[in-house]
């Protein structure tokens, strides 16, 4: 007799998950909590542990393979008293186990899970184009190593470099990458924002100089409490402020009750640029946090998620969105609104231009910030004057770091 072992809900809405990695195999014992397979979701990667103590008998859900919540993921042998989904006929354990496997026919591109091997390993695996399963592991239990690969990969280059008078069919000469994970749940909610929102863009050119100028001067303040000062903590709060005053921005949409949600409390999410795509971490009652609490936490939640560590709780209930591509460079985008929020603020590179300041043309530090906002919701006359009061506050900046709310 099997006990089943079940994707759970996760909740945030979550109805499937992609199998990134099983950290067991087919005959393992494992004890209750223990991690065994890693999965993504639509914001983040989750380690997902073990209900009870007891022996891995079959492993249905494979690496690659797109499963959703309830689906069967693998199956325990029937020794211990432990409760959880029990297979009480033959009969239907092996119609589950035929069943996944077929389903799992469709994800044959991707190997068996079987290579152990970190996170790490296999990213440094992909980014030199070794295969994985390629590769001899010298670690304990024959655990795939960084070295490892890079010496596979030397040895695939002096093939190829032996090899260089043989010509290459243009087919060799692609790669084909699939759309899935974060990227694939991305490009679903990018595509119902632009098929379902009115969206206008609103671009004003803002002077950040004073700004820099006072987070120069707190630039020890702020070393005593281990925070390092950004524009984007600057714009955080400036844009509660304004968020205050204009409501409609700080709302969303229920387009099934066909109502505006408008939001008592200010959970502003900041877009983050991963290695596994964009994830937006929420930082919750800003109203509440001074500038040095939000550097703080900002700084520590973008930290997590570039490595993949953030948790689906802080990825939720934000009420406006920021993107902060200023450190890549170029003059600005018209970012896309994060449905069903009303808007989102984009907030791009500081540049010294001349500009007119006190009738003299004189150099500045200026920067283009560029608001999307739901039409349906909000008229270009709101957004100018929403964005007239964010420039003032943020050309004025001395309550931003004198009041904690």
């Amino acid at each position: 007799m099997s006990r089943i072992f079940e994707l759970q809900d996760l909740g945030e809405g979550i109805f499937e998950v992609e199998i990134i990695d099983w950290l067991v195999k087919e005959g393992d014992s494992v004890d209750k909590d223990q991690p065994l397979l890693e999965v993504m979701t639509d914001k983040a990667n989750v380690e997902i542990s073990s209900p009870i103590e007891g022996t891995i008998e079959h492993i249905l859900a494979k690496r690659g393979q797109t499963v959703k919540i309830g689906s069967t993921l693998a199956t325990f042998k029937g020794d211990s008293d432990t409760s959880i989904s029990e297979l009480h006929q033959t009969e239907r354990r092996d119609n589950a186990l035929e069943a996944l496997r077929r389903e799992s026919q469709g994800a044959e591109q991707y190997p068996s899970a079987r290579v152990s091997a970190s996170p790490a390993t296999r990213k440094l695996a992909q980014e030199l184009a070794v295969s994985i399963e390629s590769v001899h592991g010298t670690g304990l239990g024959g655990r795939v190593t960084d070295e490892d690969v890079r010496n596979t990969s030397i040895s695939a280059m002096k093939t190829q470099s032996q090899e260089s008078s043989v010509s290459i069919k243009p087919s060799l000469m692609i790669e084909r990458i699939p759309i899935h994970g974060i990227r694939k749940r991305t490009a679903e909610k990018m595509t119902k924002s632009a098929h379902t929102v009115a969206q206008v863009a609103h671009v004003e050119e803002v002077d950040f100089t004073n700004i820099i100028s006072i987070r120069d001067k707190m630039k020890q303040a702020a070393q005593d409490q281990q925070a390092k000062l950004s524009f984007a903590a600057f714009v955080v709060r400036a844009i509660v402020y304004a968020l205050k005053e204009f409501p409609y921005f700080n709302a969303s949409v229920d387009d099934e009750k066909n109502e505006i949600i408008l939001k008592k409390y200010y959970n502003i999410g900041v877009a983050t640029d991963t290695t596994n795509g964009l994830i937006v971490p929420v930082l919750t009652g800003v109203d509440t946090k001074s500038i040095f609490e939000i550097v703080q936490e900002l700084e520590e939640m973008s930290s997590r998620a570039r490595i993949g560590k953030i948790s689906l709780e802080e990825l939720k209930d934000s009420t406006f969105t920021i993107a902060n591509t200023g450190s890549v460079g170029g003059g600005f985008q018209t970012p896309i609104i994060n449905y069903p929020e009303v808007a989102i603020l984009g907030l791009y590179r500081i540049q010294k231009r001349p500009v007119v300041y006190n009738n003299s043309i004189v150099v500045r530090d200026m920067c283009y910030l560029v608001l999307s906002f739901d039409h349906r919701i909000v008229d270009g006359a709101d957004a100018a004057r929403f964005m007239n009061r964010v420039k003032s506050i943020l050309e004025n900046p001395e309550q931003l770091v004198t009041h904690s709310k």
